[in-house]
């Protein structure tokens, strides 16, 4: 195989990105419309679909409903899934040429997947704790049950930070508590959050062993159980991966009119693998 050297990465990264540079002036025509919504990446699920460039990817079925070729390789398609408008990638190729390598080493490629329990959603939440504003992020892994489903259990709560802004109580009243958290919950920003905090929570349905053992997940908690904690809505999420051997990246979701959008690489790290549970336990606050 021919050896992939630094400036290939980035004759490639500007060659994509100026590819899917579709001006917003355009956005009046539909088939652009149309073009912009096909290459966004509207779900996690399909960011993971199009990092494996699998065959049933949503973006090749539009190619081939459409009877058109799709001639991307795949390390064109996972220049795509990052964030182009980011430019420190661009300052450093090396960084970005030993990640793809790394993904893209015929021996073992590296794939993901969405029932993974090593990457995490960070849903940073809007409560209302003794009728004060806080943002909370609560972090959250996907749990599999003999691989017959899964759910998202609460693996950490992140550092509480008072917010200034100030709403009226959007909670939606007393309701019955969920037994689990379904893993399509995501798509809804989490909306089931508001019968998960309720004074009846049972808390081993919804949050791991380990953090359980947190003394800031049981005060937590125990303000649940009080009734003073009021879950009004999530701000944003961001989604960590730990799959990658010797690295983990973080996505957002960009909402631009331009191909490049949606769920985007936004963040990335070289971490050993013997030093990714360090990380992780920062990112839980274990």
């Amino acid at each position: 195989m021919e050896t992939i050297t630094c400036k290939k990465w980035y004759l490639l990264l500007l060659f994509v990105a100026s590819a899917l540079g579709v001006n917003a002036q355009y956005v009046g025509n539909y088939s652009v419309n149309e073009e912009l919504f096909n290459y966004s990446v509207k779900m996690p699920e399909e960011f993971v679909e199009r990092f494996n460039d699998a065959p049933n990817s949503f973006i090749r079925q539009v190619y081939a409903d459409e009877k058109r070729v799709f001639n991307l390789s795949r390390g064109q398609l996972l220049v795509t899934l990052f964030n182009m408008e980011n430019q420190d990638f661009l300052k450093d190729t090396s960084k970005l040429g030993d990640f793809f390598r790394q993904v893209l080493q015929p021996s073992h490629p590296v794939t993901l997947s969405f029932l993974d329990s090593n990457w995490y959603a960070e849903a940073r939440c809007i409560f209302l704790i003794y009728k004060k504003q806080y943002e909370l992020p609560i972090i959250l892994r996907v749990k599999t049950h003999n691989n017959e489903w899964a759910q998202w259990m609460i693996a950490g709560i992140g550092d509480t930070m008072r917010s200034k802004n100030k709403l009226a109580d959007i909670s939606l009243g007393v309701r019955g508590t969920d037994t689990f958290i379904s893993t399509a919950s995501h798509a809804t920003n989490f909306l089931e959050f508001h019968d998960v905090f309720q004074k009846t929570i049972y808390e081993k349905y919804f949050f791991d062993t380990d953090a359980l053992g947190s003394e800031r997940v049981k005060a937590f908690i125990s303000l649940v159980k009080k009734g003073v904690v009021s879950f009004q809505y999530v701000k944003s999420i961001n989604y960590h991966y730990y799959q990658v051997p010797g690295w983990v990246f973080t996505t957002q979701y960009f909402d631009r009119k331009t191909k490049n959008s949606g769920w985007l690489i936004n963040k990335m790290e070289q971490v050993p693998e013997n030093k990714k549970s360090e990380n992780i336990k920062y990112l839980l606050r274990l």
